[in-house]
């Protein structure tokens, strides 16, 4: 590639472009954990006369030439619609993917203007979600450069509205319940239906399992009319709990569409008990093809909720669904979760199961995986390996990676006689299966030995090493073979944080 265009585009960033994106940054407070203060660095908007330009532009090295792409990178194919780029793509999208984690070197660069934007594959306004202040530092990793605050991302849509349009993945997230009443108001209602382009939109309350927030009257009702104008491909609800179940109805009527790929919800209330109780899983009527094709689904109200969704409104397709993910409560019948299975026959290739507090409810718990000719991993977890959701229910032929967790209390280990030998039980009972293609068992192994175990997984208990060479010892069958891995984990797996 010619570096006379690289030079262009290092001397455009000093002279030209720099000062937009700059400007709408720091004058609405934008990416709050790499917001700078304002310097005299920054109060002119274009270089002193005599700050010599040819200075700021690199030589011309060999690391240099190595570090930009190659000519057979097709330009025209990444380039929409009739373009009249006078700098390449290639060169553009590599600076861009070469300074993706310097995000206050990329705000200064003229990349990421407006002549530019429409062109590049990859932006920092893409991705934006609202934390409350005082837990920045509690989401800064996980979302470097993404962070604001409602208010200041209200100015800055406000500002610079060719960025709306650029923002396709949007969401609000809190760890403490306290926080996230600040956020039941109508203006995240008024940020979505800003954005004309979102696809992908998260509520989530982090905060400790059991503890629930819901969404208040006034915002109930602006929220369902911003769901019916947008069609999102995923919809994650997480930690937010609905009161009235006419209120469940309305936001999960509006969200179904026929882009709808991915769907997660966690609550311990949702949809009206008064479902019908065998009530067959049907596909959609005409007109909504929401076709899933990942579900997750946890919390106290996991039954009716599946009930409502799929059974008695059919509002969602569950016959194209490749990943899985339930937490089932006491409540729960086979019956129910053997109908929803059987729907994904033909399709699913991941299962997680969460049945701790499940199976021991219901003694006569079966469940028949045979026919899921694509399942190639199952993760269940157990209270222990005599759990009946591990010895009655039939695996897939295809099955290749079985994972077991087990979250146990130490002192009562396996909650069964001194005498037996659990994990010795289920190796011979896994060896009897005769499962053609199983490549891996893995067994994790969790000490429940406090409440939150969701949350608290800070520390290992004490002697996990010889906690893990118990179950290998107990296990020849499959050690033998090679396949067995044991682990023992500081934080029990949580289905609704799969897609955090």
């Amino acid at each position: 590639m010619n570096l006379t265009f690289f030079f262009f585009l290092l001397l455009s960033v000093r002279l030209f472009g720099g000062h937009r994106l700059v400007d709408a940054c720091f004058s609405a407070g934008a990416g709050i954990p790499y917001m700078l203060p304002r310097t005299t660095e920054f109060k002119s908007r274009t270089p002193p006369v005599t700050t010599p330009v040819k200075n700021r532009i690199p030589p011309v090295t060999k690391p240099v030439k190595s570090r930009i792409p190659p000519k057979s990178t097709p330009v025209k194919s990444s380039v929409p619609g009739n373009s009249s780029l006078s700098i390449p793509q290639e060169l553009i999208e590599y600076i861009i993917d070469f300074l993706h984690d310097d995000i206050p070197i990329i705000r200064r660069c003229s990349l990421v203007s407006c002549a530019f934007l429409p062109r590049s594959r990859y932006h920092i306004y893409s991705n934006v979600f609202i934390v409350h202040i005082a837990e920045l530092h509690l989401f800064r990793k996980q979302y470097a450069g993404q962070l604001y605050q409602s208010q200041n991302l209200l100015g800055l849509l406000a500002r610079r509205p060719h960025i709306a349009r650029l923002v396709t993945r949007f969401g609000m997230h809190a760890m403490s319940v306290p926080l996230f009443y600040e956020f039941m108001d109508t203006s995240f209602v008024s940020i979505i239906s800003s954005l004309p382009n979102l696809s992908h939109l998260e509520l989530v309350a982090r905060g400790n399992q059991g503890f629930w927030k819901e969404l208040s009257i006034t915002t109930h009702k602006p929220f369902v009319t911003a769901l019916r104008s947008r069609s999102l491909k995923t919809f994650i609800f997480n930690g937010i709990s609905f009161q009235m179940p006419r209120r469940f109805d309305d936001v999960f009527t509006a969200v179904a569409n026929p882009a709808l790929k991915h769907l997660s919800l966690a609550c311990d209330s949702g949809a009206d008990d008064a479902c019908r109780p065998f009530a067959p899983i049907l596909p959609p009527p005409d007109g909504l093809p929401a076709l899933l094709e990942s579900l997750s689904i946890s919390g106290a109200a996991t039954t009716r909720n599946i009930k409502w969704l799929f059974s008695n409104q059919s509002l969602y397709n569950v016959r194209g669904i490749r990943r899985l993910s339930l937490q089932l409560c006491n409540k729960a019948t086979s019956s129910l979760i053997q109908r929803l299975l059987d729907e994904t026959q033909a399709t699913l290739e991941d299962f997680t199961l969460d049945g701790s507090a499940w199976s021991w409810a219901e003694p006569l718990v079966r469940l028949d995986l045979s026919r899921h000719r694509q399942l190639s991993s199952f993760f269940v977890i157990v209270s222990s390996p005599l759990d009946p959701l591990l010895s009655r229910t039939r695996l897939s032929p295809a099955l290749r990676i079985l994972t077991v967790e087990q979250a146990c209390d130490k002192r009562k280990p396996f909650l069964v006689p001194c005498s037996v030998n659990p994990w010795g039980r289920f190796d011979a009972h896994l060896d009897k299966l005769k499962l053609p293609v199983l490549r891996n068992v893995h067994i994790r192994l969790h000490s429940r030995s406090h409440d939150l175990c969701f949350n608290c997984g800070h520390e290992l208990p004490k002697h996990p090493d010889a906690w893990k060479h118990e179950v290998e010892e107990n296990m020849p069958l499959h050690r033998e073979k090679g396949i067995l891995e044991v682990e023992v984990v500081k934080q029990r797996y949580c289905i609704p944080r799969s897609f955090n």
